[in-house]
């Protein structure tokens, strides 16, 4: 547990010197410490450390062992094995492949931050508070998918849709319920902030028919996929503390809409938040989904620093760096880790 606080801290030790010192070097220089340690992280940690991942180190000679065919035939998200077959030319420690993930997932994921996020260190921190950066650690296929679509937002941004799609297809190879996130491109053609009376009405009606949408819609797009057809019988009363979590801060994202009435950027992750919200309404009936979830809510890590830029010019900077301050460390204290995540070990 101590190196995640030792994250967290670094991260907002940086939080709090760019917001005072507003030297451009150091928040480069913040920013690549930071990263880089998150990524020692991914790389030195156990083979103990997420709930999957004896699993995967215990199959992971039996199955690239198999010749690529038998692999395309036989295993599910085979481009995934293939890799590792790939990196098992080089070494069968599984350190190996455990610093080429960390590497991958943070690189993609700081690049995404580091441009569009208006207030980098700020969104780290949502990255890290809202548990999206502990995510691979135990997802370990859906970790290179999760970043590649946290990468894919640049195609949305610079209206690219041809570069979008294969993105999204090239993360679909790690692990096929990326192609849940293939309809967002679509939602930057809807303007949702303009019907705030229909979010409402929407989100109440998901809610209250929670039960029958997940048996009769997406538990039946689940089951038809044979290699996950598995999620489509895990049913858990789990997900309630994150929707809490992401309700409120899309409330506060919300109070400030008519600032961002015709910005493009803000419009886009406002939708894109909008969508894990209602997706993870149905992980209270099935957990399986916070897996679709992520695709969208992960980019609270953008949207916040543009709230929180908003804040500074109505509110000045040291009442909303004080708000969002309480707001991250009370989470983070009152939080745990991210499901399947065991305590951190060497």
């Amino acid at each position: 547990m101590l190196v995640y606080w030792i994250l967290f801290i670094l991260v907002f030790f940086f939080f709090l010197i760019n917001t005072l010192s507003k030297n451009k070097n150091i928040e480069i220089l913040g920013f690549f410490i930071s990263i880089l340690f998150a990524i020692s992280l991914g790389c030195l940690r156990s083979n103990l450390v997420g709930t999957d991942t004896p699993g995967y180190v215990r199959d992971m000679p039996i199955t690239v062992s198999q010749s690529v065919s038998n692999i395309f035939e036989y295993e599910r998200d085979p481009i995934f094995w293939v890799f590792i077959k790939f990196l098992f030319l080089f070494s069968d420690s599984y350190t190996l492949y455990f610093s080429v993930l960390a590497i991958v997932f943070w690189l993609f994921s700081a690049l995404v931050i580091k441009k569009y996020a208006q207030e980098i260190f700020l969104g780290l921190l949502i990255f890290i508070t809202f548990r999206f950066s502990d995510f691979y650690l135990n997802a370990m296929r859906q970790g290179f998918s999760i970043a590649i679509i946290m990468y894919s937002i640049k195609f949305i941004f610079d209206k690219k849709p041809i570069n979008f799609v294969i993105t999204v297809l090239i993360a679909s190879l790690f692990h096929n319920s990326a192609l849940f996130f293939m309809f967002a491109y679509l939602l930057q053609y809807v303007n949702l902030q303009k019907m705030r009376l229909l979010l409402f009405v929407l989100f109440v009606f998901v809610f209250l028919t929670k039960g029958w949408l997940y048996n009769y819609v997406f538990k039946s797009l689940v089951a038809e996929n044979g290699q996950y057809g598995l999620y489509a019988n895990i049913e858990s009363d789990h997900g309630i503390l994150y929707l809490i979590l992401y309700t409120v801060t899309f409330l506060i994202c919300s109070f400030f809409m008519k600032k961002f009435e015709n910005n493009r950027t803000f419009n886009i992750l406002f939708n894109l938040v909008y969508i894990g919200l209602l997706l993870q309404v149905i992980t209270l009936k099935n957990v399986g989904f916070a897996r679709i979830a992520v695709y969208y809510t992960q980019y609270f890590v953008l949207i916040v620093p543009m709230v929180y830029k908003q804040m500074v010019k109505d509110y000045g900077e040291t009442k909303s760096f004080a708000f969002w301050s309480i707001f991250v460390i009370g989470l983070y204290i009152a939080g745990d880790l991210a499901p399947g995540v065991v305590p951190y070990k060497f």
